[in-house]
């Protein structure tokens, strides 16, 4: 969930429309995509339900990034342990076990390889994005497939029942 492992490049070309050569530093996700299509498709994403992820199509082509409705979240079962599920504001990022019970916090801008834990120095921030992020957890828990539960932390291998 660290940063090494969620951050990666990526690469869009549209003539006419990307500019050649630009670079958006904008955090975008593959929930992003499905907003994305619809939007270059000309269509309303549907009102009925969450959709965690934003048209990114604006931010590349030099647009301000939209506001997120549900922040950046990220969970994986097979990642290493003990943090196996992260979540984004802005620059600031937090992970957590999935027990909830371990955390560290970091702010991005400042310090991009994750070495300085900000959970002593940022109490209140810390107290409120763990708040954000048991609740989100709780809600994509819920509303969310549970396909993944199924998974084998080794490598996603269907657990023997």
């Amino acid at each position: 969930m660290y940063e090494g492992g969620i951050r990666v490049p990526g690469i869009a070309r549209w003539p006419g429309k990307i500019r050649p050569g630009s670079t958006c530093d904008q955090p975008v996700v593959g929930s992003d995509f499905f907003p994305t299509a619809c939007g270059l498709a000309g269509i309303q994403v549907p009102q009925d339900r969450v959709i965690d992820g934003v048209d990114a199509l604006g931010m590349l082509t030099g647009a301000p990034p939209p506001e997120r409705k549900v922040p950046l979240y990220w969970r994986l079962d097979m990642a290493p342990a003990p943090f196996r599920m992260a979540m984004r504001k802005g620059d600031w990022k937090i992970l957590a076990s999935n027990d909830l019970g371990q955390f560290e916090l970091y702010n991005l801008k400042e310090d991009p390889a994750e070495s300085r834990d900000k959970t002593r120095d940022e109490p209140a921030r810390f107290e409120a994005m763990k708040k954000e992020l048991t609740a989100l957890n709780a809600q994509i828990e819920a509303e969310g497939p549970d396909w993944w539960k199924r998974l084998n932390p080794n490598g996603g291998v269907p657990a023997k029942k």
